[in-house]
Protein backbone atom coordinates (compact mmCIF):
# COMPACT_ATOMS: atom_id res chain seq x y z
CA UNK A 1 0.00 0.00 0.00
CA UNK A 2 1.32 3.44 -1.00
CA UNK A 3 1.71 5.89 1.88
CA UNK A 4 0.87 9.59 1.66
CA UNK A 5 4.59 10.41 1.58
CA UNK A 6 5.23 7.99 -1.26
CA UNK A 7 2.22 9.35 -3.14
CA UNK A 8 3.53 12.89 -2.68
CA UNK A 9 6.94 11.88 -4.02
CA UNK A 10 5.28 10.23 -7.00
CA UNK A 11 3.16 13.28 -7.84
CA UNK A 12 6.10 15.68 -7.48
CA UNK A 13 8.32 13.55 -9.69
CA UNK A 14 5.55 13.14 -12.29
CA UNK A 15 5.02 16.91 -12.50
CA UNK A 16 8.75 17.53 -12.88
CA UNK A 17 9.19 14.81 -15.50
CA UNK A 18 6.26 16.00 -17.61
CA UNK A 19 7.37 19.64 -17.24
CA UNK A 20 10.92 18.91 -18.35
CA UNK A 21 10.02 16.71 -21.31
CA UNK A 22 9.42 19.58 -23.81
CA UNK A 23 12.85 21.05 -23.00
CA UNK A 24 14.51 17.65 -23.37
CA UNK A 25 12.83 17.11 -26.72
CA UNK A 26 13.60 20.61 -27.96
CA UNK A 27 17.27 20.49 -27.01
CA UNK A 28 17.69 17.13 -28.73
CA UNK A 29 16.03 18.34 -31.92
CA UNK A 30 18.02 21.60 -31.87
CA UNK A 31 21.37 19.88 -31.34
CA UNK A 32 20.59 17.33 -34.05
CA UNK A 33 19.72 20.17 -36.40
CA UNK A 34 23.06 21.85 -35.66
CA UNK A 35 24.99 18.64 -36.22
CA UNK A 36 23.26 17.86 -39.52
CA UNK A 37 23.31 21.39 -40.90
CA UNK A 38 26.16 22.22 -43.22
CA UNK A 39 28.10 25.36 -42.45
CA UNK A 40 27.43 28.02 -45.10
CA UNK A 41 30.20 29.10 -47.40
CA UNK A 42 32.34 32.03 -46.35
CA UNK A 43 30.69 35.11 -47.90
CA UNK A 44 32.64 37.40 -50.18
CA UNK A 45 33.92 40.53 -48.52
CA UNK A 46 31.71 43.59 -48.92
CA UNK A 47 33.73 46.33 -50.65
CA UNK A 48 34.60 49.12 -48.25
CA UNK A 49 33.57 47.22 -45.14
CA UNK A 50 35.60 47.95 -42.03
CA UNK A 51 35.77 45.66 -38.99
CA UNK A 52 36.57 47.03 -35.55
CA UNK A 53 37.29 44.57 -32.75
CA UNK A 54 36.52 46.41 -29.54
CA UNK A 55 37.04 45.14 -26.01
CA UNK A 56 35.67 46.72 -22.85
CA UNK A 57 37.75 46.09 -19.76
CA UNK A 58 37.65 46.89 -16.06
CA UNK A 59 41.46 46.88 -16.05
CA UNK A 60 41.94 43.83 -13.84
CA UNK A 61 43.71 41.56 -16.33
CA UNK A 62 45.91 43.70 -18.60
CA UNK A 63 48.27 40.92 -19.64
CA UNK A 64 45.35 38.67 -20.66
CA UNK A 65 43.93 41.52 -22.72
CA UNK A 66 47.28 42.18 -24.40
CA UNK A 67 47.66 38.50 -25.21
CA UNK A 68 44.19 38.40 -26.80
CA UNK A 69 45.01 41.40 -28.97
CA UNK A 70 48.30 39.77 -29.99
CA UNK A 71 46.41 36.63 -30.97
CA UNK A 72 43.94 38.58 -33.11
CA UNK A 73 46.70 40.66 -34.71
CA UNK A 74 48.41 37.37 -35.58
CA UNK A 75 45.45 36.38 -37.78
CA UNK A 76 46.73 38.77 -40.44
CA UNK A 77 43.28 40.22 -41.12
CA UNK A 78 42.77 43.95 -41.84
CA UNK A 79 40.83 44.57 -38.63
CA UNK A 80 41.16 47.56 -36.34
CA UNK A 81 41.65 46.93 -32.63
CA UNK A 82 40.54 49.17 -29.77
CA UNK A 83 40.09 49.04 -26.02
CA UNK A 84 37.39 50.83 -24.02
CA UNK A 85 38.55 51.62 -20.49
CA UNK A 86 37.97 53.95 -17.57
CA UNK A 87 40.23 56.94 -16.97
CA UNK A 88 41.45 55.39 -13.71
CA UNK A 89 42.89 52.43 -15.66
CA UNK A 90 46.55 53.34 -16.20
CA UNK A 91 47.45 50.10 -18.00
CA UNK A 92 48.73 50.19 -21.56
CA UNK A 93 47.27 47.64 -23.98
CA UNK A 94 49.20 48.30 -27.16
CA UNK A 95 46.10 49.32 -29.16
CA UNK A 96 44.15 52.58 -29.58
CA UNK A 97 42.22 53.46 -26.43
CA UNK A 98 38.75 54.93 -25.95
CA UNK A 99 38.91 56.40 -22.46
CA UNK A 100 35.64 57.11 -20.65
CA UNK A 101 35.87 60.51 -18.88
CA UNK A 102 35.43 60.30 -15.09
CA UNK A 103 32.43 62.65 -15.07
CA UNK A 104 30.61 61.12 -18.02
CA UNK A 105 26.95 60.23 -17.37
CA UNK A 106 24.32 58.72 -19.63
CA UNK A 107 20.74 60.08 -19.65
CA UNK A 108 19.51 56.94 -17.82
CA UNK A 109 22.43 56.96 -15.38
CA UNK A 110 23.76 53.62 -16.59
CA UNK A 111 26.77 52.32 -14.73
CA UNK A 112 29.83 50.14 -15.27
CA UNK A 113 30.04 48.36 -18.64
CA UNK A 114 26.85 49.92 -20.02
CA UNK A 115 28.16 53.39 -19.32
CA UNK A 116 31.49 52.64 -20.97
CA UNK A 117 29.96 51.04 -24.06
CA UNK A 118 27.43 53.85 -24.47
CA UNK A 119 30.25 56.37 -24.39
CA UNK A 120 32.19 54.30 -26.92
CA UNK A 121 29.23 54.22 -29.33
CA UNK A 122 28.99 58.01 -29.15
CA UNK A 123 32.76 58.29 -29.57
CA UNK A 124 32.63 56.18 -32.72
CA UNK A 125 29.91 58.34 -34.24
CA UNK A 126 31.87 61.48 -33.41
CA UNK A 127 34.95 60.05 -35.11
CA UNK A 128 33.20 59.17 -38.36
CA UNK A 129 32.39 55.48 -37.88
CA UNK A 130 29.11 54.60 -39.55
CA UNK A 131 27.38 52.05 -41.77
CA UNK A 132 30.66 50.87 -43.28
CA UNK A 133 31.95 49.64 -39.89
CA UNK A 134 30.98 46.50 -38.00
CA UNK A 135 31.94 46.40 -34.34
CA UNK A 136 32.84 43.02 -32.82
CA UNK A 137 32.47 43.29 -29.04
CA UNK A 138 34.64 41.18 -26.74
CA UNK A 139 34.79 40.65 -23.02
CA UNK A 140 38.30 40.81 -21.61
CA UNK A 141 38.70 37.02 -21.61
CA UNK A 142 37.16 36.06 -24.96
CA UNK A 143 38.90 35.32 -28.27
CA UNK A 144 37.11 34.96 -31.63
CA UNK A 145 38.43 32.42 -34.10
CA UNK A 146 40.03 33.82 -37.25
CA UNK A 147 37.10 32.57 -39.37
CA UNK A 148 34.70 34.46 -37.10
CA UNK A 149 36.26 37.81 -37.97
CA UNK A 150 36.68 36.86 -41.61
CA UNK A 151 32.95 36.14 -41.81
CA UNK A 152 32.09 39.61 -40.47
CA UNK A 153 33.68 41.19 -43.55
CA UNK A 154 30.87 39.71 -45.62
CA UNK A 155 28.03 39.02 -43.16
CA UNK A 156 24.64 40.02 -44.67
CA UNK A 157 23.04 41.17 -41.41
CA UNK A 158 23.06 44.38 -39.39
CA UNK A 159 23.99 42.37 -36.30
CA UNK A 160 24.63 38.84 -35.19
CA UNK A 161 26.59 36.45 -33.07
CA UNK A 162 28.35 33.12 -33.19
CA UNK A 163 28.56 30.21 -30.77
CA UNK A 164 30.84 29.54 -27.82
CA UNK A 165 33.72 27.17 -27.25
CA UNK A 166 35.98 26.80 -24.21
CA UNK A 167 39.63 27.78 -23.92
CA UNK A 168 41.91 27.52 -20.88
CA UNK A 169 39.70 24.75 -19.56
CA UNK A 170 40.83 22.28 -16.92
CA UNK A 171 42.22 24.80 -14.46
CA UNK A 172 39.30 23.87 -12.24
CA UNK A 173 37.59 20.55 -12.93
CA UNK A 174 34.20 21.50 -11.50
CA UNK A 175 33.82 24.80 -13.33
CA UNK A 176 35.03 23.19 -16.55
CA UNK A 177 32.41 20.45 -16.30
CA UNK A 178 29.76 23.03 -15.41
CA UNK A 179 30.54 25.22 -18.40
CA UNK A 180 30.01 22.36 -20.85
CA UNK A 181 26.30 23.16 -20.70
CA UNK A 182 27.04 26.68 -22.00
CA UNK A 183 28.51 25.11 -25.12
CA UNK A 184 25.50 22.85 -25.59
CA UNK A 185 23.05 25.68 -24.90
CA UNK A 186 24.72 27.87 -27.47
CA UNK A 187 24.86 25.22 -30.20
CA UNK A 188 21.27 24.16 -29.55
CA UNK A 189 19.39 27.37 -28.78
CA UNK A 190 21.53 30.43 -29.55
CA UNK A 191 22.29 29.04 -33.00
CA UNK A 192 18.64 28.20 -33.71
CA UNK A 193 17.34 31.61 -32.62
CA UNK A 194 20.09 33.43 -34.51
CA UNK A 195 19.49 31.49 -37.70
CA UNK A 196 15.81 32.43 -37.45
CA UNK A 197 16.69 36.10 -36.98
CA UNK A 198 15.21 36.24 -33.45
CA UNK A 199 17.89 36.98 -30.80
CA UNK A 200 16.36 35.32 -27.72
CA UNK A 201 19.70 34.36 -26.11
CA UNK A 202 22.52 36.88 -26.48
CA UNK A 203 25.94 36.89 -24.81
CA UNK A 204 28.55 39.63 -24.78
CA UNK A 205 31.30 37.55 -26.33
CA UNK A 206 31.46 38.21 -30.06
CA UNK A 207 28.30 40.33 -30.25
CA UNK A 208 28.61 42.11 -33.60
CA UNK A 209 26.68 45.25 -34.53
CA UNK A 210 26.91 47.72 -37.37
CA UNK A 211 28.28 50.93 -35.88
CA UNK A 212 25.45 53.24 -36.92
CA UNK A 213 22.82 50.77 -35.70
CA UNK A 214 24.64 50.35 -32.39
CA UNK A 215 24.72 54.09 -31.89
CA UNK A 216 20.99 54.30 -32.64
CA UNK A 217 20.12 51.58 -30.11
CA UNK A 218 22.77 52.58 -27.60
CA UNK A 219 23.65 50.87 -24.35
CA UNK A 220 21.88 53.21 -21.96
CA UNK A 221 19.38 50.74 -20.49
CA UNK A 222 19.90 51.89 -16.91
CA UNK A 223 19.79 48.36 -15.46
CA UNK A 224 22.24 46.32 -13.40
CA UNK A 225 23.10 44.23 -16.47
CA UNK A 226 21.63 42.14 -19.33
CA UNK A 227 22.61 44.92 -21.74
CA UNK A 228 23.80 42.44 -24.37
CA UNK A 229 20.43 40.69 -24.43
CA UNK A 230 18.50 43.97 -24.62
CA UNK A 231 20.71 45.35 -27.40
CA UNK A 232 20.20 42.14 -29.38
CA UNK A 233 16.43 42.24 -28.88
CA UNK A 234 16.21 45.85 -30.04
CA UNK A 235 18.37 45.21 -33.09
CA UNK A 236 16.37 42.11 -34.01
CA UNK A 237 13.13 44.09 -33.87
CA UNK A 238 14.35 46.86 -36.18
CA UNK A 239 16.97 45.29 -38.45
CA UNK A 240 18.34 42.00 -39.76
CA UNK A 241 19.91 39.65 -37.24
CA UNK A 242 21.71 36.42 -38.05
CA UNK A 243 24.09 33.67 -37.05
CA UNK A 244 27.84 33.98 -37.44
CA UNK A 245 28.64 30.29 -38.06
CA UNK A 246 31.94 30.27 -36.15
CA UNK A 247 33.14 30.35 -32.56
CA UNK A 248 34.24 32.68 -29.79
CA UNK A 249 36.39 31.03 -27.14
CA UNK A 250 35.79 31.74 -23.45
CA UNK A 251 37.50 30.58 -20.27
CA UNK A 252 35.61 28.87 -17.43
CA UNK A 253 35.91 30.46 -13.96
CA UNK A 254 39.06 29.37 -12.13
CA UNK A 255 37.24 28.53 -8.87
CA UNK A 256 33.82 27.55 -7.56
CA UNK A 257 33.68 30.91 -5.78
CA UNK A 258 34.16 32.76 -9.07
CA UNK A 259 31.58 30.49 -10.72
CA UNK A 260 29.02 31.45 -8.10
CA UNK A 261 29.82 35.15 -8.33
CA UNK A 262 29.60 35.05 -12.12
CA UNK A 263 26.27 33.21 -12.17
CA UNK A 264 24.91 35.42 -9.39
CA UNK A 265 25.62 38.45 -11.54
CA UNK A 266 23.79 36.86 -14.48
CA UNK A 267 20.74 35.87 -12.44
CA UNK A 268 20.50 39.25 -10.75
CA UNK A 269 20.97 41.09 -14.04
CA UNK A 270 18.15 39.19 -15.70
CA UNK A 271 15.72 39.43 -12.79
CA UNK A 272 16.24 43.16 -12.24
CA UNK A 273 15.95 43.85 -15.99
CA UNK A 274 12.95 41.53 -16.48
CA UNK A 275 10.36 44.31 -16.59
CA UNK A 276 12.27 46.21 -19.25
CA UNK A 277 12.96 43.05 -21.26
CA UNK A 278 9.26 42.14 -21.05
CA UNK A 279 8.31 45.50 -22.54
CA UNK A 280 10.75 44.87 -25.38
CA UNK A 281 9.70 41.28 -26.09
CA UNK A 282 7.62 39.23 -23.67
CA UNK A 283 8.48 35.91 -25.29
CA UNK A 284 12.09 36.31 -24.15
CA UNK A 285 10.96 36.40 -20.52
CA UNK A 286 8.74 33.36 -20.99
CA UNK A 287 11.57 31.49 -22.65
CA UNK A 288 14.13 32.25 -19.94
CA UNK A 289 11.75 31.41 -17.11
CA UNK A 290 10.90 28.08 -18.69
CA UNK A 291 14.35 27.14 -19.95
CA UNK A 292 16.46 28.16 -16.98
CA UNK A 293 14.24 28.39 -13.93
CA UNK A 294 11.36 25.98 -14.43
CA UNK A 295 13.77 23.88 -16.50
CA UNK A 296 15.85 23.17 -13.42
CA UNK A 297 12.94 21.11 -12.10
CA UNK A 298 14.17 18.48 -14.52
CA UNK A 299 17.09 17.84 -12.21
CA UNK A 300 14.79 17.45 -9.23
CA UNK A 301 12.46 15.29 -11.29
CA UNK A 302 15.28 12.90 -12.16
CA UNK A 303 16.32 12.73 -8.52
CA UNK A 304 12.77 12.04 -7.37
CA UNK A 305 12.34 9.49 -10.15
CA UNK A 306 15.35 7.56 -8.89
CA UNK A 307 13.91 7.80 -5.36
CA UNK A 308 10.68 6.29 -6.64
CA UNK A 309 12.63 3.35 -8.02
CA UNK A 310 14.48 2.84 -4.72
CA UNK A 311 11.19 2.93 -2.79
CA UNK A 312 9.53 0.57 -5.23
CA UNK A 313 6.69 2.97 -6.05
CA UNK A 314 4.90 1.74 -9.19
CA UNK A 315 5.18 4.01 -12.23
CA UNK A 316 2.83 4.03 -15.25
CA UNK A 317 4.69 2.86 -18.35
CA UNK A 318 4.30 6.16 -20.22
CA UNK A 319 5.77 8.13 -17.32
CA UNK A 320 8.62 5.66 -17.04
CA UNK A 321 9.42 6.17 -20.73
CA UNK A 322 9.38 9.95 -20.33
CA UNK A 323 11.70 9.66 -17.32
CA UNK A 324 14.17 7.54 -19.27
CA UNK A 325 14.04 9.95 -22.22
CA UNK A 326 14.65 12.93 -19.91
CA UNK A 327 17.53 11.15 -18.21
CA UNK A 328 19.27 10.31 -21.49
CA UNK A 329 18.69 13.83 -22.82
CA UNK A 330 19.94 15.46 -19.63
CA UNK A 331 23.17 13.49 -19.59
CA UNK A 332 23.56 13.73 -23.36
CA UNK A 333 23.34 17.52 -23.33
CA UNK A 334 26.39 17.80 -21.06
CA UNK A 335 28.13 15.04 -23.01
CA UNK A 336 27.84 17.08 -26.19
CA UNK A 337 29.59 20.04 -24.54
CA UNK A 338 32.30 17.74 -23.20
CA UNK A 339 32.84 16.03 -26.53
CA UNK A 340 33.27 19.17 -28.64
CA UNK A 341 35.59 20.64 -25.98
CA UNK A 342 37.80 17.66 -25.22
CA UNK A 343 36.54 14.05 -25.46
CA UNK A 344 38.72 12.95 -22.55
CA UNK A 345 36.32 14.83 -20.24
CA UNK A 346 33.34 12.76 -21.35
CA UNK A 347 33.73 9.99 -18.74
CA UNK A 348 34.31 12.47 -15.90
CA UNK A 349 31.29 14.48 -17.02
CA UNK A 350 29.18 11.33 -17.04
CA UNK A 351 30.31 10.18 -13.59
CA UNK A 352 29.97 13.60 -11.97
CA UNK A 353 26.81 14.72 -13.75
CA UNK A 354 24.56 15.01 -10.71
CA UNK A 355 26.97 16.90 -8.41
CA UNK A 356 27.88 19.23 -11.29
CA UNK A 357 24.19 19.89 -11.96
CA UNK A 358 23.50 20.63 -8.32
CA UNK A 359 26.56 22.90 -8.23
CA UNK A 360 25.09 24.90 -11.08
CA UNK A 361 21.57 24.87 -9.64
CA UNK A 362 22.91 26.16 -6.32
CA UNK A 363 23.88 29.45 -7.96
CA UNK A 364 20.20 30.42 -8.15
CA UNK A 365 19.71 29.91 -4.41
CA UNK A 366 22.98 31.73 -3.74
CA UNK A 367 21.59 34.73 -5.63
CA UNK A 368 18.38 34.65 -3.60
CA UNK A 369 20.20 34.32 -0.29
CA UNK A 370 23.05 36.76 -0.95
CA UNK A 371 22.26 39.06 -3.89
CA UNK A 372 25.07 41.24 -5.24
CA UNK A 373 25.56 44.88 -4.35
CA UNK A 374 23.46 46.73 -6.96
CA UNK A 375 25.98 49.56 -7.10
CA UNK A 376 28.99 47.25 -7.44
CA UNK A 377 30.12 44.64 -9.92
CA UNK A 378 31.46 41.12 -9.33
CA UNK A 379 34.72 40.81 -11.25
CA UNK A 380 36.13 37.30 -11.49
CA UNK A 381 39.72 36.27 -12.15
CA UNK A 382 40.61 36.21 -15.82
CA UNK A 383 42.82 33.67 -17.55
Amino acid sequence: MVTDLEYGIFVASAVCIVGYFPIALLQDVSLLSTLLRRRPRMPARVPGRHVLVMMTTAGNAPEIVRQIFRTIAGYGLPVELAIVKEARDTNSYGVPEIVVPPGYQTPNRSRRKMRAQHYASEWLRGHGYGAETYVVHLDDDSVPDREYLEYVFGMPYHGGQGTLRLREYGRNLWTTLTDFVRISDCDAFCAAFNRAGHPMMVHGEGLTLRADVEEEIGWDFGTFGAEDLMAGIELGKRYRWGLIPYHVRIAPPVSARDLYRQRRRWHYSFVTAARKISHMQRTVILWFVYRYYIGWTGLFGLTLWLLNILLGIPFPAWLLYLGVFNLVSYFGFYQYGAWVTQPRYSILSLLLQFPVSYLECGTLFYTLIDPPNPTGFDVIQKV
